[in-house]
């Protein structure tokens, strides 16, 4: 999402229920341009893309590998997002489910992303189900 930031704007966002995923220390959003988006994939610089909040060490590894071609042969990101994806926010609550029944997290790590790999989009109860007919 693209906007104009005011303080207006900017107070309506940070007071936004949810409203997650800006880089920067927390006072003002640091927005990464689609040039530095760019760069920062076809440099493969991961440390860059792992600012991003929710964004982690693998799946910045996943997004330079998985766009750095398309981007390259493209030219562009105009039509790229980075933002943190929702089944990682649904596996975390799914996994602090499944430890709070006692299960180990070694086991629940091995579970989780069968489950997601089937239904990408899967709802945290039906994580929880599945795994609890696999565990």
């Amino acid at each position: 999402i693209k906007m104009i930031v005011t303080e207006e704007t900017w107070y309506i966002v940070r007071n936004t229920r949810g409203v997650t995923g800006f880089v920067g220390s927390g006072t003002d959003p640091i927005p990464l341009t689609d040039e530095e988006i760019r760069n920062a994939i076809i440099g493969e610089d991961v440390r860059k893309i792992k600012s991003v909040k929710g964004i982690g060490l693998k799946t910045a590894q996943r997004l330079i590998v998985d766009l750095k071609d398309k981007i390259v042969k493209g030219g562009g990101v105009e039509n790229i997002s980075i933002e943190a994806p929702e089944s990682n926010k649904v596996a975390e609550e799914a996994t602090t489910a499944l430890l709070n029944l006692g299960f180990t997290k070694a086991n629940i790590m091995k579970i989780i992303p069968e489950i997601l790999k089937a239904d990408a989009h899967a709802s945290i109860e039906t994580i929880i189900k599945e795994a609890l007919k696999r565990l």
